[in-house]
């Protein structure tokens, strides 16, 4: 059984096999060099439980020393408008929590603006039902006149504050969730040209030799195209060295890029805590 390694003379590629159990070595500007082998899959869940169908998966690994220095300049701005936009989403939830309440509301009131409350977060399971969510809020519109009529202005003040920090807060919430990869590819987007670049295959496996000797990090972006443009799934993960041995890597929804401050981590710009 033999392990492979390539030699390049005169800009041809000439392949060899070593012994099992040895690295193998790649010769670059006339020196030899040992090399790892790293192969795994990218596999990942949607919300649905079913896999994701990727339309790309480009990979690419850098020396760790290479991404830190990237990383240290790119996540000053990016953190920044992470960090931002997740107080903004703080904010507005508890602004929710507080107009959520029915402290001093009298029985009959309390009532009404329960079942607004219910009818708002009916609308929220409709967002995919146009006619639907339309009815429900046609509904609220009659219960809010009604509550005026009645003298029960409290309550449809209470309920629009609500409604409004609700609104803010699923907005939000929206984009921090999209935000996660959208930052991460950002993050990779900035990192050098790198000659150990790669794609997955169709059944997201994918297979490179990288060199031995130092620490090097592993990044990939998966797109997948949807009826509103293009999802994005983003990872930064370590690669270990492991002379006379490959490395396997497999890119899953627990490695996803979804947290800066793990990310700064991997590339060590942070401890472990």
């Amino acid at each position: 059984m033999f392990t492979p390694f390539e030699f390049r003379n005169g800009g041809k590629l000439r392949r060899f096999a070593l012994c099992a159990g040895v690295a193998g070595v790649v010769v670059f500007g006339g020196c030899w060099q040992k090399t790892r082998v790293v192969h795994g899959v990218v596999r990942v869940s949607g919300n649905s439980g079913a896999p994701v169908a990727f339309d790309s998966i480009e990979l690419a690994a850098y020396p760790k020393s290479v991404a830190r220095n990237t990383f240290a300049q790119a996540s000053v701005v990016l953190g920044k408008r992470y960090s931002s936009l997740r107080d903004e989403v703080l904010r507005a939830s508890d602004e929710e929590a507080q107009a959520n309440s029915v402290e001093g509301l009298s029985p009959a009131e309390e009532a009404v603006f329960k079942e607004l409350r219910h009818l708002l977060e009916l609308s929220d399971t409709m967002r995919g039902d146009r006619d639907a969510r339309e009815e429900i809020e046609q509904r609220i519109i009659e219960l809010k006149e009604a509550a005026k009529t009645a003298g029960k202005t409290r309550v449809v003040a209470r309920f629009e504050k609500l409604a409004a920090s609700h609104e803010q807060n699923v907005n939000g919430f929206d984009e921090l969730r999209h935000s996660a990869p959208k930052i991460g590819m950002l993050m990779l987007q900035q990192l050098p040209e790198t000659e150990y670049r790669t794609q997955a295959n169709a059944d997201g496996e994918f297979t490179m030799r990288i060199p031995a000797e130092e620490p090097y990090v592993l990044s990939a972006i998966g797109r997948v195209k949807t009826r509103g443009g293009t999802d994005y799934y983003c990872w930064i993960v370590p690669v270990k060295l492991a002379l006379g041995s490959d490395v396997v890597v497999d890119l899953t929804n627990e490695n996803l890029f979804t947290d800066l401050n793990r990310t700064k981590r991997v590339v060590g710009l942070s401890r472990e805590r």
